[in-house]
């Protein structure tokens, strides 16, 4: 049985790893395009990296750079919202979604724990239609064309992930009860996923 401080500390690193990826937002390293492809890539190996690495301090220093790189893909949204005076309203929305869907994950019945499936199959179609996305802007496409197809992915990404924040929400409180050693790591890293992804197509919404 997890520690009766489980979900508490799984928060903790939730916290503690979205304050350092904002934090990193604010601070640019660099602005060269081998930088930028660099931080797009090099997440998504550490997180790999992160499922197979065991317990400990080196895995707890994969995920800080895990957290600092995406704070750095984050930047360019960032700084445009933040140009606009809309950071302080997207992060209330963000937060507020957050807060709402995990309260339903936490007063559900474990209902939503069967449709992981059918979540996962929307987050290929999603991710599929951000490519295509990608492919059109080199293609002629009209700009309102792409605005509006942009927006109509970011309303699907908001309303996926915030499932999504109920979801993981219910697999954590599957996990406060299971034999497992704890990994604090691996318990928080999807509400940590959400709550970035809600942030980026929120944002995207609003700077639209």
């Amino acid at each position: 049985m997890a520690p009766n401080n489980f979900i508490p500390l799984v928060y903790l690193h939730l916290l503690a790893g979205t304050g350092l990826t904002f934090l990193s937002s604010t601070h640019p390293v660099s602005n060269s395009l081998a930088y930028r492809i660099t931080v797009s890539i090099l997440p998504l190996v550490l997180l790999f990296v992160l499922f197979i690495l065991s317990n400990g301090i080196f895995k707890y220093a994969v995920a800080a750079l895990f957290c600092v790189l995406l704070g750095q893909s984050l930047r360019v949204l960032v700084e445009r919202l933040q140009q606009k005076e809309l950071l302080p309203q997207v992060l209330a929305s963000v937060i507020g979604i957050f807060a709402a869907m995990t309260a339903v994950g936490f007063y559900d019945k474990q209902n939503l724990l069967g449709f992981g499936g059918y979540l996962l199959a929307a987050l290929v179609g999603v991710v599929l239609g951000r490519i295509g996305l990608l492919i059109a802007m080199g293609s002629g496409v009209s700009q309102e064309t792409l605005l509006n197809v942009n927006s109509g992915l970011s309303m699907i990404g908001t309303a996926l992930f915030s499932i999504y924040v109920a979801y993981d929400t219910q697999q954590l409180k599957r996990d406060a009860k299971s034999k497992a050693k704890p990994d604090y790591i691996d318990a928080s890293l999807g509400l940590y996923l959400d709550f970035l992804n809600l942030f980026s197509n929120v944002g995207s919404l609003m700077d639209n």
